[in-house]
């Protein structure tokens, strides 16, 4: 029953009256008591915000303002200050015009009160930040884009070797600050689980792949877009990620790390299959005996096979991108026939300029590929051997015999 006198004596201490602060700080410097208005101003949760050190909430300067009450005599003494509190974010003020008082509890336990209202400024700002801090978790919580952030608990010193960085962001003490429902998806988190306590190791692993991400987060200064990753989903499977980064530096310490990812697993998987095809239709161009030219609509050259670099003697880095008209006559017409990317021409016989200048006699098939944005045509060229010029008295006797046999 004494007990519970003194659970209620303590929660009428703390003045849960809103808008009303109240901190109690023992002789050792720590915050023993406080109500929720004070933890909630100062963005923390009310199980987090008792035991901590009151330099982490009152400025230096206050706390040479407070040493004077703990040395004073056991009679009580009160005086009004205007306290600066410091936010859990590090950057904001939250002002409190308030009394401090010397409140002796027993005969050796004496602590410091710090009680008044927030001033009305200051309560603007705290209710602005509250409301766009829900309004930015809801952003968050409910994009389907997939959004992260780590802190560390033990910065990374960025004055090492890059080496040395490397090593640290994967190896010091760090946590989620905040991950959301989208990252759950995306790495396959059963329902129930918390990403945000899950380790970040267990996604983030250190590997071939993610050392060279970590080195250009080193090179761009933690921020870059894009940055492709190997992480690991929940079930064991591997995820290609794609990175979009920024981060909080103070001096040389990493602090912590934001940004989104984008999976980008089957994109990679069918960049992948296409490279492999290209590959094996380059090795049957290059494998195959007669010379073959594929160029576009421009005449211009953009492919060709080994075969028309040694028949030819033209090198690619001569061909590629050039106008192939120095090489073959694409644009001569023939009687009763279109221009040579026409559907309906399909072969002709014409002479090919090897590099010494001389020329070739080929049999030429053309096939066209692509579609009308992206048209391309291929030519298969195959030396033909020349006709030998015939004599006179080959064409007399020719002649001769058709006049015999219309007799």
């Amino acid at each position: 029953m004494k007990q519970n006198t003194k659970a209620k004596e303590r929660h009428a201490d703390r003045l849960d009256i809103p808008g009303l602060v109240f901190l109690r700080i023992s002789r050792l410097g720590k915050l023993i008591d406080a109500n929720e208005v004070a933890a909630r101003a100062l963005g923390y949760d009310f199980s987090d915000f008792l035991g901590l050190e009151v330099a982490s909430v009152v400025g230096r300067e206050f706390l040479e303002i407070l040493n004077p009450f703990f040395r004073s005599t056991p009679q009580p003494v009160n005086d009004c200050h205007r306290v600066t509190l410091r936010h859990v974010d590090g950057k904001t003020a939250v002002s409190v015009v308030g009394v401090i008082r010397t409140v002796q509890l027993d005969t050796r336990n004496q602590v410091v009160d710090i009680v008044g209202p927030i001033d009305a400024a200051g309560a603007q700002r705290l209710a602005d930040l509250e409301s766009n801090a829900t309004l930015l978790t809801g952003f968050i919580e409910l994009s389907s884009e997939a959004m992260w952030c780590m802190e560390y608990a033990e910065p990374v010193n960025l004055a090492s070797s890059d080496q040395e960085i490397v090593r640290q962001v994967f190896e010091n003490e760090c946590h989620w600050r905040m991950c959301n429902r989208a990252m759950a998806r995306l790495y396959n988190l059963p329902d129930g689980l918390d990403f945000n306590r899950q380790p970040i190791s267990a996604v983030f692993r250190r590997n071939p792949e993610n050392e060279a991400f970590v080195r250009q987060l080193i090179a761009t200064r933690f921020h870059i877009d894009a940055a492709p990753s190997l992480d690991v989903r929940h079930d064991g499977s591997l995820a290609f990620i794609e990175n979009t980064v920024r981060s909080d530096i103070e001096g040389v310490s990493l602090l912590r790390l934001w940004g989104t990812v984008r999976d980008v697993t089957q994109l990679r998987t069918t960049e992948s299959k296409l490279t492999e095809r290209q590959r094996e239709v380059t090795e049957i161009l290059h494998a195959l005996p007669d010379p073959v030219l594929v160029v576009d609509m421009g005449r211009r050259a953009v492919a060709l096979n080994t075969a028309f670099e040694t028949t030819f003697g033209w090198s690619a880095t001569q061909v590629l991108g050039q106008d192939v008209s120095p090489i073959i006559d694409l644009e001569t017409r023939r009687p009763n026939q279109r221009r040579w990317f026409a559907d309906t021409e399909r072969r002709w016989i014409a002479a090919v300029r090897v590099a010494d200048q001389c020329t070739i006699r080929c049999d030429v098939r053309i096939a066209r590929m692509g579609d009308d944005a992206d048209r391309r045509f291929v030519l298969a060229m195959r030396p033909v051997p020349d006709r030998p010029p015939r004599s006179r008295k080959a064409s007399r006797t020719k002649a001769a015999n058709r006049r015999s046999t219309r007799k």
